[in-house]
């Protein structure tokens, strides 16, 4: 399967998404679907796919569903890229006018060591950020909460929790 061409269509056109207004439609739209209810999932239900082709038809941008979830997968994996880099960062500047990350180039060299993704970002800020985050969040799997059964439960697991001990519903007769 070639570039552009989808499994289903042999000779899809690839859609070029160049225009800053187009991709800031496509996330705002898919956000409202979002917030709509529209996603099950990672994806749409087929009625939030056809609402935001519709949408996008209505400005001019032709798009098909392959195209579409071919842009969804691309715009997913550039959030987690960009929340696997920069999740646990608190206080980083951002320039209001360029969207970038104000650092300095010792923090930026060290980020780049722990996450080479992150040097993607130096330069040039995650588009769309606001709407993405309502798109994606919830998503994808970060390995944040996890622990190992046999390992010690993380106490922001068991703090505040109603189970206890001498508690007769978790008795196993």
């Amino acid at each position: 399967m070639g570039k552009g061409k989808s499994k289903d269509s042999g000779n899809e056109a690839i859609t070029r998404w160049k225009d800053s207004k187009e991709l800031k439609a496509f996330c705002d739209l898919s956000a409202a679907q979002v917030l709509d209810g529209k996603r099950h999932g990672r994806f749409f239900r087929r009625e939030g796919v056809d609402a935001v082709i519709e949408q996008l038809g209505e400005m001019g941008k032709v798009v098909t569903h392959t195209q579409f979830k071919n842009k969804w997968d691309h715009l997913r994996k550039q959030w987690k890229n960009w929340k696997e880099c920069f999740d646990h960062d608190i206080g980083l500047g951002v320039d209001l006018v360029t969207g970038i990350l104000e650092a300095n180039d010792e923090w930026w060299t060290h980020k780049v060591q722990a996450c080479p993704k992150a040097l993607t970002y130096k330069n040039k800020p995650l588009p769309n950020f606001q709407s993405m985050e309502i798109m994606f969040e919830g998503t994808y799997a970060t390995g944040k909460n996890a622990f190992c059964p046999s390992g010690e439960i993380p106490k922001e697991c068991i703090k505040g929790s109603r189970d206890s001990a001498n508690s007769k519903e978790l008795i196993d007769p």
